[in-house]
């Protein structure tokens, strides 16, 4: 994901899924669940998840403490190779 930062790595995933029109994952979902995660310090914004390859077209994903969609993003980076 480059040089976006903390912010960058959780609104990109977000963006793309309203792009999508899947809505409970998109923007609607940043006041109630992320922000209030965050200034509760239940999540950490500086995380960087982890996925792997379990097996063909099976990937885990860990958000290693911090936000689900960045976890999401990995995984299907992986899913896509």
């Amino acid at each position: 994901m480059g040089g976006r930062g903390r912010t960058g790595r959780a609104l990109h995933p977000i963006r793309r899924v309203e792009g999508d029109g899947i809505q409970p994952a998109g923007f609607g979902w940043l006041p109630t669940h992320s922000a209030a995660s965050a200034a509760r310090r239940e999540v950490s914004g500086g995380a960087r998840p982890l996925a792997s390859r379990l097996r063909l077209g099976l990937v885990a994903a860990d958000t290693a403490f911090g936000f689900a969609h960045p976890a999401f993003d990995a995984g299907l980076r992986l899913l896509a190779d």
